[in-house]
C-alpha cells in the first residue's frame, strides 16, 4: 500500500521540493533524533510494565511499584515534553520552508515577460498558487511531524515484539498483502476523487471571481438569474465532489482499519492461548498487546497520511510545473544609468505567431520632444509602446535608450524613469493616495503637488469629501473615466519621469483637456520626452512631430 503511493508521487517534483529544504538539513537531523529518542521512551517504559506484571505483583512489594509508577510517569512527562518541542520546531521548519516556496514563486511570476500572462488563465493560477501551496504545508506537516515518528518508533515496537514472539509478529506478517492489495485500489479512488474535486474547486473559484469583477456587466445585461443558476451548479458540483473525495479518504481508512483490527483479534486469540499453555507470560503477553496496539495505532497514523501525500504530490507537480514555465524578462542586462528620456526603434520587425505587426519600423525619439503616434485600432501602437517599455522584444532590429541598446541595460531600472499612462486607469480598492502611491517607494510632497496640478486631479480631490483619503473602489468604480485618467497621469508624473507615454489619452478626456496637460507639461521644469499613441489622427495636433502606422511602417505626418 505505502510502495503503492510512493510510486504515484510525481518524484521530481518531490526532489525539487527536497532540494528546497535543504537549508533546514541540521534542524531536520536535530528533529529525527529527538523523534528517535522520543520513540525509545517506550522500550522503558513496556520493561517497566512487564516487570511490574512479571515480578513486583507476584511478590507483592508495594515500595518497588510505586517507584516503577513514579518511573511511568516521568517517562510520559518527559516524553511529552519532548513531543511539545519536536512539534514546534517541525511548525518552524515547515513555516519557513512554504514560506520559502512562496516567495520562489511570486519571485519566478513577478519575473515572466508579457506573453506568460497573455497566455496564462490567472484565475486558475491564482487558485493552484495559494491552494496547493497550502496543500504542500499540510503533507510536509504530516511527513515531518506524524510519518518520521510513527515509522522510527515502528521499528522500536517490531524489535521488542520479536524479542517477545516472533511467532506472533509472523502471523501479524502476514496482513501485510492484504493491507498493500486494500491500499492499491483505494490510493486509486483517492488519486481520482481528489483530481475530480480539484477540477471543480478552480471552476467554483474562477466563477466565484467573474461574479465580483463583473457584477456591472451582469447588472447591465440583468443576467444576476442566469448567474444566479450557474453559481449553483458550480457549488453542486463541487459539494458532490467534495462527497466523493472525502468518502474515498473514509473508505481507504475503515479497509484499512477493517484489517489491522482482524489481524489484532487473531493476535489475541493466539497470545492468549500462549500464556494458557506455559508458552509466554502474562507480562510477556501484556507488553506484546500493548506494544502492538501502538504500533496499530502508528501504522493507522502512516496509513492516514497516504490522502495527504496523493495530494500534496498532484500539488508539488502542478507548483514545479509554474515555477519552471514561462519565459522570463525580455531583457537581462545589468547596466543601470540615469536616462535622459532618448528611445528610438531601428529597423524593427515584431509579430504574434503568424501574423507579422512591424515591418522595419524606425523611429527616434528626442530627449524633451513631443511625438505622436497614430493608426487605426490593432495597427500594433501599443505594441510600439510596449517595445519602448521593455515589456516586450522585437523579433527583429533593437530598441535603444539614450544611444544604448536595450540588451545591455537593467531594463527594470530603466523603466522605473519611464512614465506611462494606459488606456484603461489601473486602480485597486484602497485611498487615492495608496493608489498614487504605488510603485514608489516614498513621495515627495512637492512632487505630488506638482503632478496633481499638472493633470489638474487637484480639482478632482477638491470635489471629494475624504480628498486624498477618499476610497475609490476595485478599479476606481467609484470614479468617472475622466476623473480616472487625470489621476492615472498623476501617479505616472508623480516620480517625475524622463519620458512619458500616453495610450488612447481621448478614451477620457477631451481635447481641450489634453492640451492643457500638455501645455502644463511644456512648462514643466522636468521636461520630459512624450509619446502620444492614439487611433484618433487629431492627436497629432497635439505633437511636434507625428506618425501614421500602417501595414506594420511608420509613415511620417506632414504639418498642417
Amino acid at each position: 500500500m505505502i510502495p503503492h503511493a510512493v510510486h504515484s508521487i510525481d518524484r521530481p517534483a518531490l526532489r525539487w521540493f527536497v532540494a528546497r529544504l535543504a537549508r533546514y538539513r541540521g534542524q531536520l537531523v536535530v528533529v529525527s533524533l529527538a523523534a528517535v529518542m522520543q520513540s525509545a521512551l517506550t522500550i522503558p517504559t513496556l520493561t517497566l510494565v512487564r516487570r511490574a506484571l512479571d515480578d513486583v505483583l507476584p511478590a507483592r512489594d508495594i515500595a518497588a511499584l510505586w517507584w516503577i509508577g513514579a518511573a511511568l510517569l516521568f517517562l510520559r512527562v518527559a516524553g511529552s515534553a519532548l513531543a511539545l518541542w519536536v512539534r514546534a520546531v517541525v511548525l518552524r521548519i515547515v513555516k519557513n520552508a512554504t514560506r520559502d516556496l512562496r516567495d520562489e514563486l511570486s519571485t519566478h511570476i513577478l519575473g515572466r515577460g508579457s506573453a506568460f500572462f497573455s497566455q496564462a488563465d490567472l484565475t486558475q493560477l491564482h487558485t493552484r498558487l495559494v491552494q496547493d501551496t497550502e496543500r504542500v504545508d499540510n503533507v510536509t506537516t504530516t511527513l515531518i511531524a506524524g510519518m518520521l515518528p510513527a515509522l522510527v518508533t515502528s521499528v522500536l515496537l517490531l524489535t521488542i515484539m520479536v524479542r517477545i514472539s516472533p511467532v506472533l509478529v509472523l502471523f501479524l506478517g502476514l496482513a501485510a498483502p492484504a493491507l498493500w492489495g486494500a491500499g492499491r485500489l483505494t490510493s486509486r479512488s483517492i488519486k481520482t476523487e481528489l483530481d475530480a474535486f480539484r477540477a471543480r474547486f478552480e471552476e467554483y473559484s474562477g466563477g466565484t471571481q467573474f461574479m465580483l469583477r463583473f457584477m456591472d456587466l451582469l447588472r447591465m445585461r440583468a443576467w444576476q438569474p442566469a448567474e444566479t443558476r450557474a453559481q449553483h451548479a458550480r457549488h453542486l458540483a463541487l459539494a458532490d465532489a467534495g462527497v466523493d473525495m472525502g468518502m474515498s479518504y473514509a473508505w481507504h481508512a475503515h479497509s484499512q482499519r477493517a484489517i489491522t483490527t482482524i489481524a489484532g483479534l487473531g493476535m489475541l486469540m493466539l497470545g492468549g492461548a500462549a500464556v494458557a499453555r506455559g508458552e509466554m507470560t502474562l507480562g510477556q503477553f501484556f507488553v506484546f498487546y500493548v506494544a502492538a496496539g501502538m504500533m496499530s495505532g502508528n501504522v493507522d497514523t502512516v496509513i492516514g497520511s497516504v490522502p495527504d501525500l496523493i495530494a500534496g504530490s498532484t500539488a508539488l507537480g502542478v507548483l514545479r510545473g509554474i515555477a519552471t514555465s514561462g519565459e522570463g524578462e525580455p531583457y537581462a542586462g545589468t547596466t543601470a544609468l540615469p536616462f535622459a528620456g532618448g528611445v528610438a526603434l531601428q529597423d524593427v520587425v515584431f509579430s504574434y505567431g503568424e501574423r507579422p505587426l512591424l515591418q522595419g519600423v524606425t523611429l527616434d525619439i528626442a530627449p524633451g520632444s513631443h511625438v505622436a503616434i497614430v493608426g487605426e485600432n490593432g495597427a500594433g501602437k501599443s505594441t510600439i509602446l510596449q517595445l519602448l517599455l521593455g515589456t516586450l522584444r522585437p523579433h527583429g532590429g533593437q530598441v535603444l535608450a539614450d544611444g544604448m541598446p536595450y540588451d545591455g541595460r537593467d531594463v527594470p531600472h530603466l523603466r522605473r524613469q519611464m512614465g506611462v499612462v494606459p488606456q484603461h486607469p489601473l486602480f485597486f480598492h484602497g485611498t487615492i493616495l495608496d493608489n498614487l502611491r504605488f510603485g514608489h517607494e516614498s513621495v515627495d510632497p512637492a512632487a505630488l503637488t506638482e503632478a496633481l496640478a499638472i493633470s489638474a486631479a487637484d480639482a478632482v480631490i477638491a470635489r471629494l469629501p475624504d480628498g486624498l483619503s477618499t476610497i475609490i473602489g476595485d478599479r476606481g468604480t467609484r470614479l468617472s473615466g475622466g476623473e480616472s485618467q487625470r489621476l492615472s497621469i498623476a501617479r505616472a508624473l508623480l516620480h517625475r519621469p524622463a519620458l512619458l507615454m500616453l495610450d488612447e489619452p481621448t478614451t477620457h478626456l477631451d481635447t481641450q483637456s489634453i492640451a492643457h496637460i500638455l501645455r502644463e507639461l511644456a512648462a514643466w521644469a522636468h521636461h520630459p520626452a512624450i509619446v502620444l499613441i492614439s487611433h484618433d489622427p487629431a492627436i497629432s495636433a497635439f505633437a511636434s512631430e507625428g506618425w501614421h502606422l500602417t501595414q506594420g511602417r511608420l509613415v511620417p505626418i506632414c504639418p498642417p
